[in-house]
């Protein structure tokens, strides 16, 4: 038996996801898990799909068992979420190898890089080029350029190389026992809206599509798209944040200073320029643009935005993952749920009535979820009921 794992968002489960879990499958791997965001993901925006499709569209393509990340760690940075991620792995204590996409394609670039990032004095070379005003993402990007020249340059500008040394990075820090491998990504790339011959187009591409009721069939596997269909003709999909936006607005105008303090990522005295946008915004879009500033990118401010509605603090993100929670499995995902049994660092639940086992904070933390959900109920075109966390049943396949 060899175990592997993806961390992953599947928003929605599209070819380029079906190549990396044939190629993983080609390395050998009998049993795929994949730790994936639940009903919000990483950009700051409701995951078009609920969590419990999105499962069943990655079981029904291969992979054998998702784990759901907790909704305050997916709506978080990439160093962030990629660290939260490599915890969840670590705490299943029977992961073989973790698997990942990439724009390079070399995992040992990616390690040399992710060793020049550990390393302290870095830090001093970041905060240099943060004072000439560069983003963070330029600030590192001319670190590593100084440190190991041209020949890295574009490797940390690219995003699924990013999200790769940050993986890279957190399995170094925790001492994980497993192996890291990268698989080249084919086709278009992230967020573009080119199509290309091979029917691998970006994410963002088949999102669109989805919005304006394009044709999908090619772009994503056969059981995903009786999936999407079927969801949308429910009114349970697409989700989006637009459907409560004057909700947005009132929630953000309910703020003082001290709350928006307490959010994810704020610093440099941005929450004096959200209380300003928040005046004067009459819509989301232009909350997002009038917050903005060369500093803090666009992801940056909506998932400060969304945070602020959900009840997301700073201190929630920083906590440690609580439980593992099972969203679905296949017959061979049995095998591995059997073997957590005995290796498993953390709790391993699938209902709420096995959380309520667990303690206060256990508790706590499904409660966050439940919270978020119900919110989110309310972004699909159908309103959905309340609870759906608690009454929800896991996706067998």
């Amino acid at each position: 038996m060899k175990i592997s794992a993806v961390i992953s968002e599947f928003n929605p489960f599209h070819l380029g996801h079906q190549y990396l879990i044939n190629k993983i499958r080609e390395n050998g791997t009998t049993h795929i898990v994949a730790v994936m965001s639940g009903n919000f993901v990483q950009r700051g925006e409701p995951a078009m799909f609920s969590k419990w499709s999105r499962a069943k569209m990655a079981l029904t393509s291969g992979v054998d068992l998702v784990i759901e990340i907790p909704v305050a760690m997916s709506v978080s940075t990439a160093q962030r979420y990629a660290y939260k991620g490599i915890e969840i792995v670590n705490s299943l204590g029977c992961v073989d190898a973790l698997c990942f996409g990439s724009e390079c394609g070399d995992t040992k670039a990616l390690e040399i890089v992710s060793d020049a990032l550990l390393e302290n004095h870095i830090f001093d070379d970041i905060k240099s080029y943060l004072s000439r005003g560069m983003t963070y993402a330029k600030a590192r990007e001319c670190a590593i350029d100084e440190r190991l020249g041209l020949g890295f340059k574009g490797i940390v500008c690219q995003p699924n190389n990013i999200l790769a040394i940050e993986y890279i990075k957190a399995i170094k820090q925790m001492k994980c026992e497993f192996s890291f491998e990268t698989i080249s990504r084919v086709g278009a790339q992230h967020d573009s809206k080119n199509r290309s011959g091979d029917g691998i187009v970006s994410a963002s591409l088949i999102r669109d599509f989805v919005k304006k009721n394009i044709e999908i069939c090619g772009y994503v596997p056969s059981e995903s798209e009786k999936i999407i269909l079927r969801e949308t003709e429910l009114g349970n999909a697409p989700a989006d944040i637009l459907n409560v936006e004057r909700a947005v607005l009132a929630k953000m105008r309910s703020l003082d200073v001290q709350d928006i303090l307490n959010l994810p990522d704020i610093s440099e005295g941005i929450e004096h320029r959200i209380l300003n946008a928040v005046k004067d915004a009459r819509s989301i879009d232009d909350l997002y643009f009038k917050i903005k500033t060369k500093r803090y990118t666009m992801s940056r401010i909506r998932r400060i935005v969304l945070s602020s509605l959900l009840g997301i603090t700073n201190k929630a993100q920083e906590a440690g993952v609580p439980y593992i929670r099972v969203l679905g499995f296949s017959q061979r995902g049995k095998d591995v749920l059997a073997l957590m049994k005995n290796t498993a660092k953390l709790p391993v639940i699938s209902s709420y009535s096995q959380v309520k086992r667990l303690g206060v904070e256990c508790e706590k933390a499904f409660e966050l979820e439940n919270k978020t959900s119900n919110l989110y109920s309310l972004m699909t075109p159908k309103v959905q009921p309340c609870d759906m966390e608690k009454t929800s049943k896991i996706i067998v396949i």
